[in-house]
């Protein structure tokens, strides 16, 4: 949806290729790498598990792999939250942009899967991994310059990707970009409070489902008693 637009009129092929200098593709890009390394540890998981109940063997390591999704994810869901955050409250403009299925599915159900994935995923999340969406985020950065001292431009013509990161103006886009760094750690320290909740929501479920089943155990025992 978001690389063709879905919903638009047919623009110049040149449109299309340019739709990776932006930020939120660069999320959607990272999104898909982190959902599809998750599909193929599950699948291996599925089928570990299928031949663990054949011959039993040692429960699996934490290898390189897994380390990786661990840090895919938590910086793949930090930066959906940024850039939606990022894009509705200071880039967002309806002079400029439409309100259609392109622009939802690029800065709003980007967040609402993620964040389904991420209420899922049981593993931690930690704030020490602020330093992966800041990294990611800082190569963004740097890939903007480069792009704007080359000449590149924008899909509307003009010089800036975006008109708050006008490279032009440095002082006023380093700004910008102080602002997003704030923005995308407050995002990632949210996350991290919202992991601890919910892992205690997880813990009191499960406590509560002991309970019922202990009673409705214990029940039995007295009738047969």
């Amino acid at each position: 949806l978001s690389i063709l637009e879905v919903g638009k009129e047919p623009k110049s092929p040149s449109h299309y290729f340019k739709w990776p200098i932006y930020l939120t593709n660069w999320g959607l890009l990272l999104n898909v790498a982190q959902a599809s390394l998750s599909t193929i540890l599950v699948y291996q998981a599925h089928s570990s598990k299928k031949k663990d109940d054949e011959e039993p063997s040692s429960p699996p390591r934490m290898d390189g792999v897994f380390n990786l999704y661990w840090c895919m994810h938590s910086c793949s869901v930090t930066v959906a939250f940024g850039v939606s955050a990022m894009y509705w409250f200071f880039i967002y403009n309806p002079e400029f942009y439409d309100l259609d299925v392109p622009n939802f599915a690029s800065h709003l159900f980007n967040s609402v899967f993620m964040g389904i994935d991420f209420i899922i995923a049981g593993h931690p999340f930690e704030l020490v991994h602020a330093i992966y969406p800041l990294l990611f985020v800082s190569a963004y950065v740097v890939f903007n310059f480069f792009y704007y001292i080359s000449g590149g431009l924008s899909r509307k013509g003009t010089v800036t990707l975006y008109e708050a990161m006008d490279w032009r103006n440095p002082m006023t886009c380093l700004k910008f970009v102080g602002g997003g760094y704030v923005v995308v750690t407050s995002v990632h320290l949210f996350l991290c409070v919202a992991y601890v909740i919910k892992r205690r929501v997880a813990r009191f479920l499960k406590w509560r489902q002991y309970k019922l089943e202990n009673l409705q155990t214990t029940g039995q025992d007295n009738t047969v008693v």
